[in-house]
């Protein structure tokens, strides 16, 4: 899997993070902190440093699949 993230912040932000699978993309909304985890899917889930949720009513293009190799 490849991902390319675009945040925007200073020890937690928000953006967008692209994942590659199987010639895949997939766009997710992101939340990230870097020193403290501080979001939960449900409230009874365990904090985590990475919340991403995905997009349900936005399109990409990408001009081409990125290859991970190079």
């Amino acid at each position: 899997m490849l991902r390319i993230d675009g945040a925007f912040g200073l020890f937690e932000g928000l953006g967008f993070d692209i994942q590659i699978k199987d010639d895949k993309a997939t766009l997710y909304h992101l939340l990230s902190s870097d020193d403290t985890p501080m979001y939960t899917y449900t409230k009874n889930d365990d904090f985590i440093f990475r919340l991403e949720v995905p997009c349900t009513d936005t399109k990409i293009v990408l001009s081409e699949i990125p290859d991970p190799e190079k």
